[in-house]
């Protein structure tokens, strides 16, 4: 199957556009929406389809384009497509056939195409390819184990007993109860945990076998519960999105059996986690610790809540994780909002990029600006300390205008673009090039729908953790150097083994018969 896909790409592509297409001109005025939501919606899902195009293999250099696509498709379309297939209500405040949101968005993911193929054609991945060093299988189950462990345990001593809510208050009463020290061991903390996750499913993926399938289901529903226990829901589903994506990664086969575990997850336990926070935040008013002395209560009420919330009206639902991606209308205010009654912030958001490497323990006065609190206090002027995500695009444009955010998104582009074909596993799968595109997944496109200076600082760091990993345990595989064949003698009986490429064992006939 997953060959099959490979050599129909161009008509995949085809097919899907011209599907979607025609059932948004059908059901989109039937449903109430306009005919620019229609032609923007037909336009976006295009472009965000069209890196299945280039795609040769599910393990080479556009692999990272078309899960970033997939995941900008979400953020920026997937509810408009929802809307106008089912019927669900959206409002709609356009005064021409796109809104300036709208066309925003299909400039800034051109762009960023454009930017990735630019990045990927500047890299000489096939010299760099041919000699690979990878780990041990008992380097990957200590260093991963370990690393994850300490990390999940530091994310639910910060996340359920250090700072039991997300209020401002809370966090810096919490942070200065660590102190400066504290602080950084436990902001290192949790950089490993991602790092030990990505071993762990790596290794799984790569070994296969009944102990490292029984570690990696063991890790993922650990996860789930670290992620219910800190109401967090990316923790929870991050465990069995690794598994899945580096078993597609180091088989290039899709994992039907796993993406199918994925999606089944996905469905039952999303709105557990938003009956969960609606019934110890909502109902209950309780905090992530207070929740947590009484576990078994909460997840009771959490489960037995599911289906009610699920039938009350939007307005009174939490929301649904099509409706949780969902981006495009705070992204739709900042556009209407900075420059007119709301000032640039000209690059204030992004000074945490140059200090990247700099610990608070050595300058613990550096400059910390929220731009998602900064919307709901100045655009949604709300006092609450809630956190709405913009996008990095949005973040872009509040700093520096229209020519900011389109710069800015061909850099990007340009970024991904040289991480995708430099992690390439055409050649050979390896975990230190699995590292970096997975964390460049959770961090550049999963977390896009946030701000720029939190993600690339969280890359950057990763990106220097996996360098120090990889020197410290991995070992350059053999190379077997290549034997020329000798000129055949006339009165030889036995034929002389021919040249052998580098990296490949020699082959001897057999004397013996």
């Amino acid at each position: 199957m997953s060959q099959w896909i490979i050599r129909n790409r161009i008509a995949l592509f085809a097919i899907a556009n011209v599907a979607l297409d025609l059932s948004l001109a059908v059901m989109g005025p039937a449903n109430g929406s306009s005919l620019g939501r229609v032609l923007y919606a037909c336009a976006l899902f295009a472009l965000c389809s069209a890196p299945l195009a280039l795609l040769k293999s599910f393990n080479g250099r556009h692999m990272l384009l078309m899960i970033f696509m997939c995941f900008y498709f979400m953020d920026f379309g997937g509810l408009d497509v929802q809307s106008m297939l089912i019927g669900y209500p959206l409002p709609e405040p356009r005064s021409s056939v796109l809104t300036p949101a709208e066309i925003a968005v299909l400039a800034c993911g051109a762009l960023l195409f454009a930017g990735y193929v630019a990045g990927g054609r500047l890299w000489n991945g096939q010299r760099a390819a041919t000699v690979r060093a990878e780990w041990s299988a008992a380097s990957m189950l200590v260093v991963g184990l370990v690393l994850w462990l300490t990390g999940t345990l530091v994310m639910v001593y910060l996340g359920v007993f250090l700072i039991p809510d997300a209020s401002n208050h809370t966090v810096a009463l919490g942070l200065a109860a660590l102190g400066p020290v504290g602080t950084f061991a436990a902001m290192l903390g949790r950089l490993m945990q991602p790092l030990g996750l990505l071993i762990l499913a790596y290794a799984s993926a790569r070994f296969r076998g009944t102990f490292w399938t029984t570690l990696i289901i063991a890790v993922i529903l650990a996860q789930a519960a670290a992620g219910f226990l800190t109401d967090t829901k990316q923790t929870a589903m991050m465990g069995i999105l690794m598994a899945v994506v580096t078993r597609l990664l180091v088989s290039n086969r899709l994992p039907v059996a796993w993406i199918i575990s994925a999606a089944v997850s996905l469905v039952l336990a999303f709105p557990v986690f938003q009956a969960n926070r609606q019934v110890t935040t909502g109902e209950r008013g309780m905090n992530r610790l207070q929740a947590f002395q009484n576990l078994g209560q909460v997840v009771a009420l959490a489960v037995a809540s599911r289906d009610k919330l699920q039938n009350l009206r939007a307005d009174e639902r939490p929301p649904t994780f099509v409706e949780r991606t969902f981006i495009k209308p705070p992204f739709e205010q900042v556009l209407l909002h900075v420059g007119d009654d709301v000032p640039y912030l000209h690059g204030a958001s992004l000074v945490d990029l140059p200090l990247a490497f700099v610990p608070r323990l050595i300058l613990s006065d550096k400059a910390a600006l929220s731009i998602a609190q900064l919307y709901t206090h100045q655009i949604a002027h709300s006092e609450d300390d809630t956190y709405i995500s913009i996008s990095h695009m949005g973040d872009l444009y509040w700093n520096f205008g229209w020519s900011g955010m389109l710069a800015g998104m061909l850099a990007a582009g340009l970024i991904l673009g040289l991480v995708g074909a430099g992690t390439s596993l055409e050649q050979g799968p390896s975990l230190t090039r699995v590292m970096v595109l997975l964390v460049t997944v959770q961090t550049l496109c999963i977390g896009f729908e946030g701000e720029v200076s939190t993600s690339y600082v969280l890359w950057m760091r990763s990106l220097a953790a996996i360098g120090l990993l990889h020197l410290m345990f991995a070992r350059r595989l053999p190379a077997v150097a290549a034997v020329a064949a000798p000129a055949p003698a006339p009165a030889a009986s036995v034929a002389l083994p021919r040249a052998v490429p580098v990296g490949l064992p020699m082959r001897f006939p057999n004397v013996m018969r």
